[in-house]
Order: structure tokens, then sequence, then C-alpha cells
């Protein structure tokens, strides 16, 4: 019976441990998301900093910034950025994907050690009772023996 129960609580520790490690990945999931947001924040100023200052050299040297190539070099620099935001925002997502299905696994995990410290504690209870039974039973032989 011991041994029995000194495996269902090896099973509930690592129950325990893979429910926190299943908390830890939410966690880090949204440690994730966002960092990803302030990224993409400080993309968008740094790009914005950006566009202004070619918009001002652009009409420095002259030119008029709102028609012509000086607005298509502008017009493409904005599509690429929308793409580059697009992207971060795709690659979180799939971060944040991985993380839900750590968090999923250990869950899962968990709850096959409580299974299995169930499981072990009902063996050694069922091998304590034949113990007892062929113990019982030998009892009997030998008394009808004699």
């Amino acid at each position: 019976m011991q041994a029995g129960k000194a495996q269902a609580n090896a099973a509930a520790f690592n129950a325990q441990v893979s429910e926190r490690n299943a908390q830890k990945a939410q966690l880090d999931k949204e440690s994730a998301k966002l960092g990803s947001e302030l990224a993409i924040q400080r993309f968008s100023r740094e790009f914005g900093r950006i566009q202004a200052e070619t918009g001002q050299a652009v009409r420095k040297n002259g030119f008029v910034a709102t028609r012509g190539t000086p607005a298509l070099i502008a017009l493409q620099n904005a599509r690429e950025a929308d793409l580059e935001i697009a992207a971060r925002r795709f690659n979180a997502s799939v971060e944040s994907r991985a993380f839900d299905e750590l968090s999923v696994e250990q869950e899962l995990q968990a709850s096959l050690s409580r299974m299995e410290g169930a499981a072990a504690s009902r063996a050694a209870r069922t091998r304590a009772a034949s113990t007892l039974l062929g113990g019982a039973s030998s009892t009997i032989t030998t008394y009808r023996s004699a």
C-alpha cells in the first residue's frame, strides 16, 4: 500500500508541475503578444518619422511631395510598412498558437499524471487485498489439512 501511495503522491506532484507549466505557457503567450504590439508601435513611430523626413527632404529640394515620383515613393513606403506590420502580427499569432498548444499539452499531461496516480493507488489496494486473500486461503487450506 505504501508503494501505491508513494506513486500516487509522485503523480500528484507531476500533475502540479504540469499545471504550473501550462500557466507559464499562458503567461509567455501574453508577454509575447504584448512585446509584439510594442515592437509594432515602435516601428510605426519610426516609420512616421522617416516618412516625415523624406517628405521634408523632397520639399526642401523644391519638389511637390503630394504628386508625381515623391508621392509614389511615399505610397510605396506606406505599403511596405503595412506589409511589415501585417507580417509581425501574423508571426505573433503563430507564436501565440504555439504557446496555446504547449499549455494544452501540459494540461493533458497533468490529467494523465492524476490518472496514473489513481491507477497506482488502486493497483496497490488490489495487490494488498490479493495478498490478504492469499494468506487467508493458505490458512484455511492448512487448517483443513490438519
